[in-house]
């Protein structure tokens, strides 16, 4: 480095690279005190150098982001299972309702992103029932123990329908003993609520990215099982409320509507099925399914969105050999294309167990759940 400023410096001073090799003139830059303090200023420089780029490599290549398991390993299904069933009630009616009461179709539960039900019974303590239910329920009021929405979760079911019949047997103090369990055990509610704004409230999933509404509604309760602008009840299916509260939504929001109507016991559909159906699609729903007639009704299109309009019973301590059958329905959303792809699992629901149906049982509710298109 020496050498080389002197050069640099008496070719600058001199006339000409003939007067470099004057020796004398060499050993005078050499020994030049302010060479020395040259060369001392670039050495401190170069030390200090390494000692600040040393720790800070370091620091660097520790919060580089590491991957523990190799890419071709990491599976990640991008479609999005949803299971709904149909009416679960918890009361004990001439049979025991045991912790195995779902055993026999736990492997479906579990199959699923979302499990959906359809809670007839209202959780509470509460003997207080309601004054009278008209035509809707006749004298027929349904409860659960709330210890027993443990048996819910533990299912793996983590969203019920609250808009029913039922949902106020015993009047506000059983809705809103019913939304403290079930919030208690980390399982979402919706269709009912302490007024009329939070019964017509959606459960709001985000699944795999993807935004999901369910919303619900009651077509057959009685007047008094309505909410209110300041009184506990549920969400009834009149047309506009309908139209106002799914519309809402925006378009990139997958919505599900649910509908508690038609006739117990009745294969056929009623008009108003029907009718609150098309109602819905057209306000933006994506997915309709019903609940209400204990047996099994066909599934069906109308513009191009699915309808079940029954599902039957899933868990029902029934007397009734027709209500002794049901179906959960899978619905499956394929991202990619945007499409709904659909499949029907025959149950049976006896002594409060629930099994998957076989042979000529599992036959009887695919030809009842036949799917249609319009």
């Amino acid at each position: 480095m020496t050498v080389l400023i002197y050069f640099y410096y008496e070719y600058k001073t001199r006339d000409g690279w003939e007067l470099i090799l004057d020796m004398k003139s060499f050993l005078s830059f050499i020994f030049h005190w302010s060479t020395w303090l040259f060369i001392l200023i670039l050495a401190v420089i170069a030390f200090f150098s390494e000692k600040i780029t040393e720790p800070l490599k370091t620091s660097q290549a520790s919060i580089l982001p590491t991957n523990p398991f190799p890419a071709e390993k990491i599976q990640y299904d991008p479609e999005i299972h949803l299971l709904f069933v149909g009416d679960i009630s918890l009361q004990e009616r001439g049979h025991s309702l045991g912790m195995d009461a779902f055993k026999g179709v736990q492997d479906l539960l579990s199959s699923a992103d979302l499990v959906v039900g359809n809670l007839e019974s209202p959780l509470t303590n509460t003997n207080m029932t309601a004054y009278s239910k008209g035509k809707w329920g006749g004298s027929v009021y349904l409860k659960g123990d709330p210890s027993r929405t443990k048996l819910l979760k533990d299912a793996g079911f983590d969203l019920m329908c609250l808009g029913n019949n039922h949902i106020g047997d015993y009047r506000m103090q059983g809705i809103q003993d019913t939304l403290i369990a079930l919030k208690s055990n980390g399982l979402a509610g919706c269709g009912a609520g302490m007024n009329l704004e939070e019964a017509c409230q959606p459960a709001f999933f985000v699944i795999k990215g993807r935004q999901i509404a369910f919303y619900a509604f009651c077509d057959v309760e009685p007047k008094s099982y309505r909410a209110t602008v300041n009184q506990p009840g549920l969400a009834p299916a009149r047309l506009g409320l309908i139209r106002k509260t799914i519309s809402s939504q925006p378009v990139e929001v997958f919505v599900v509507v649910m509908f508690h109507w038609g006739v117990e016991m009745r294969h056929a559909l009623d008009f108003r099925q029907e009718m609150l159906a098309r109602t819905a699609i057209e306000a933006g729903a994506d997915l309709v399914i019903g609940h209400h007639p204990h047996v099994v009704q066909k599934v069906s299109y109308i513009k191009g969105v699915p309808v079940a309009y029954s599902l039957g019973n899933f868990l029902f301590d029934t007397n009734q050999s027709a209500g002794e059958l049901g179906m959960a329905l899978l619905v499956t959303l394929i991202p990619s294309s945007n499409d709904l792809k659909l499949e029907i699992v025959p149950i049976t629901n006896r002594n409060l167990h629930t099994q998957l149906a076989l042979g000529k049982e599992a036959q009887r509710v695919l030809s009842r759940a036949v799917i249609t298109t319009r």
